[in-house]
């Protein structure tokens, strides 16, 4: 093959891998093989998101980076984080604050408790604590219940007369085991305590109520932080660190019933297993042989036994009857002294606080933007968003931010 020939193939290779035309010379030859790139021709831009939402591509060959070019419009946005092999990341979707339901803490779910007391002990099972099982209730449908859901207070609308009924106690299968008086059922759980003095019969309660039939059961609503103005009392009280641990727990009070007016007891508290806490004043000169003054007691029984618990609060006389001490602050202010009965340590009172629900983390709801493709202006779509978290910042109506409320925008210009 003569020196030509072959001259001229390679130049024909060359201008088939370079694209050159052709023929070419040896130095032509030269410069286009020189010209060859070996791979894909890759190029990295970098950039950023400006304050209008827009793409500025960014030119890092000088000493600092520097804005290339006009900024372009973007259809979505996507999060990547590098060096870290995830899963595909969405888009970045922002929304237009419409609505906001805060965080809130657990919210009260009731304000008072019925307590029910008997002291003659015909069914000790019926005393205690009965809670409002659903706030939201209207009157006729409202129902108390124990804990223990043995028993509970509800309405009985009478079979006759559509707009009466009676406030009965029943038990876990509906069975009435007392009631009230029959009343109109407009207002009756009011009416109940304002003019029947929350007591409740046997089996035929509008004729006990008119003779004084018994057994009978004396009912009493009981407000969490609720003080009378003139005596201060604790309607609603813990106690802990009694002798016998089966008797702490949330009393609340039960009134001052005709048994213990009888009794000479000033007021009484009773807890969810019917244990019953006596404020009960006598003189006491045996309590201490140097002071023949008045001695504030406090009894804590079981129904059906004799006290476990008998405690004197030590009081000065001084010419003038000292008034009971009925807050928690009162009740730990005074020297206790454990009775005949008493066991060690004395109890501690303290304030109770109503039951509350769940904690809310709150919620927010949204209007979705989009950007237009033509005139790079941002727009909220008409579909509203509901029931969004709120992990970051609450959200102000008006503003944008990230599903997650963890990013908050402002769009340059606002929205059209």
């Amino acid at each position: 093959m003569s020196v030509k020939s072959v001259l001229a193939a390679l130049s024909a290779a060359v201008q088939n891998k370079t694209g050159v035309a052709g023929p070419l010379t040896l130095a032509e030859m030269t410069d286009a093989v020189n010209d060859l790139k070996l791979g894909a021709d890759i190029t990295v831009e970098h950039g950023y998101i400006n304050t209008d939402g827009m793409y500025q591509a960014m030119d890092l060959t000088g000493s600092s980076p520097v804005d290339k070019g006009e900024p372009e419009a973007v259809d979505e946005l996507t999060i990547v984080r590098s060096c870290m092999i995830e899963p595909e990341y969405g888009a970045l979707r922002l929304y237009e604050c419409a609505a906001v339901v805060p965080p809130a803490a657990g919210a009260a779910l009731e304000d008072h408790v019925i307590t029910l007391l008997q002291m003659d002990v015909a069914d000790p099972a019926c005393c205690g604590i009965y809670h409002l099982a659903d706030s939201a209730a209207a009157d006729a449908d409202k129902v108390y219940q124990k804990n223990d859901l043995q028993h509970k207070l509800r309405v009985k609308v009478s079979e006759t007369d559509p707009t009466k009924g009676n406030i009965v106690l029943c038990d876990s299968g509906e069975s009435v085991l007392f009631s009230t008086p029959t009343m109109e059922l407009d207002n009756i759980w009011t009416n109940w305590f304002d003019e029947f003095w929350g007591v409740v019969y046997g089996t035929n309660p509008d004729e006990d109520y008119e003779y004084g039939n018994m057994p009978s059961f004396y009912a009493y609503k009981a407000r969490y932080g609720v003080r009378d103005s003139y005596y201060g009392v604790a309607e609603i009280i813990r106690l802990a660190d009694c002798g016998e641990t089966a008797l702490n727990g949330t009393y609340a009070m039960c009134g001052n019933t005709i048994e213990l007016v009888a009794a000479d007891c000033g007021f009484a508290w009773i807890n969810e297993e019917g244990n019953v806490l006596v404020s009960h004043s006598e003189f006491a000169a045996d309590v201490d042989a140097d002071d023949d003054g008045m001695a504030h007691s406090i009894y804590i029984n079981k129904h059906g036994s004799s006290h476990t618990c008998y405690f004197y609060m030590q009081m000065t006389k001084d010419g003038v009857d000292t008034p009971a001490p009925f807050s928690e602050s009162d009740f730990n202010s005074y020297s206790w002294v454990t009775g005949p009965c008493g066991l060690v340590p004395a109890p501690v009172f303290s304030a109770a606080a109503a039951p509350a629900g769940e904690a809310s983390a709150g919620s927010w709801s949204g209007r979705l933007l989009i950007q237009n493709k033509d005139t790079s202006a941002w727009e909220t779509s008409a579909t509203l968003f509901e029931n969004m978290p709120i992990s970051g910042v609450t959200p102000e109506v008006g503003k944008v931010y990230s599903q997650d409320t963890t990013l908050q925008v402002t769009i340059a210009g606002g929205l059209e």
